[in-house]
C-alpha cells in the first residue's frame, strides 16, 4: 500500500518476555502505520499470544502485515536492526 510512511519498516515484537505488541497496545498502531504505507512486520512465537489467537479482532488489527513465527533470537534481531520502529 502506498502512502505517506511508503519505505518505512516497522517491527512489532510479541514473542518472548515482549508484550509490547500484544492487544491494543501493538495491534492497533501497527495496523495505523500499516494503512499509512508502512511496511509493517509482526514477529509472534510458534504459539500466538492468546489475544491473539484465533479472534475477530486479531484479523482486522494484522491486516496488511507480514507475519512471522519465530522465536530465534537471532533472526528477531536482525529484523529489529533493519526497522526504522520497532515496538
Amino acid at each position: 500500500m502506498s502512502g505517506p510512511l511508503e519505505g518505512i519498516g516497522v517491527v512489532e515484537v510479541a514473542v518472548g518476555v515482549s508484550d509490547l505488541a500484544v492487544g491494543h497496545a501493538g495491534g492497533v498502531p501497527g495496523r495505523l502505520l500499516a494503512d499509512l504505507g508502512a511496511s509493517v512486520t509482526r514477529i509472534v512465537g510458534p504459539n500466538p499470544p492468546p489475544i491473539d489467537a484465533d479472534v475477530p479482532w486479531g484479523r482486522v488489527w494484522h491486516r496488511g502485515k507480514d507475519v512471522v513465527r519465530t522465536d530465534d533470537p537471532a533472526e528477531i534481531r536482525e529484523r529489529l536492526l533493519s526497522a526504522d520502529v520497532a515496538f
